[in-house]
């Protein structure tokens, strides 16, 4: 009996002094920081840089290699400023083909898109905010087409619930054809966040 208690304390012992060395190991760069960052009210206002890019399957300009490149580089720089501004990036695809598949293969060949609006040609509801709309937002039913505007969104509560979603936008940018994209993407490649940030008018 009296050579039990030893080997019981031997094991405890030994015991601790792995948990202890997994401990240490566990202590090392490779553990997750922790987020400081408090979340956000969702009734606060959302600012938003969005990119809404009009284009359509069967057109040369919006599928070539160099078009698709320079779209590329216009999206990245379009999210760095929007990161550096702590705006939202939000980028809508509209599609001007009557086969609301054949825009949707379009514009997943173009990026990745929050939201995508295709079919029913130039009478889809993209081109009646983008194109026929008023003000600013009319424009020339010309492919490939890009607009950066920048949006607030402001969520009423009703109770427990939504009771409203307001969007205030404004055009800040247009350009149209693929000259103009392509000197865009030239243009705002090197600038500065300062540079961009002023180009945009934000």
């Amino acid at each position: 009996m009296n050579h039990i208690i030893p080997v019981i304390v031997l094991c405890l012992v030994f015991l601790v002094s792995c948990n202890n060395e997994k401990d240490l190991s566990d202590s090392n760069n490779t553990a997750e920081p922790e987020l400081s960052n408090e979340p956000r009210n969702p009734l606060d206002p959302i600012e938003s840089l969005q990119v809404v890019y009009i284009g359509v399957s069967s057109c040369t300009f919006c599928t070539s290699e160099e078009g698709l490149d320079n779209l590329k580089i216009i999206f990245e720089r379009i999210d760095e400023i929007a990161d550096h501004l702590d705006f939202e990036s939000w980028y809508t695809g509209i599609a001007a083909d009557e086969d609301p598949l054949t825009g949707f293969e379009h514009l997943l060949e173009v990026g990745t898109f929050h939201e995508i609006n295709t079919g029913a040609y130039y009478f889809n509801l993209g081109h009646i905010k983008y194109i026929w709309g008023e003000g600013d937002f009319a424009g020339p039913a010309s492919v490939p087409q890009l607009l950066i505007n920048r949006s607030t969104y402001q969520i009423e509560p009703a109770g427990m619930s939504i009771g409203n979603v307001n969007r205030d936008e404004k055009v800040l940018k247009r350009y149209r054809g693929s000259s103009e994209i392509g000197e865009l993407a030239e243009h705002i490649q090197n600038m500065t966040m300062d540079e961009l940030s002023e180009y945009f008018g934000l």
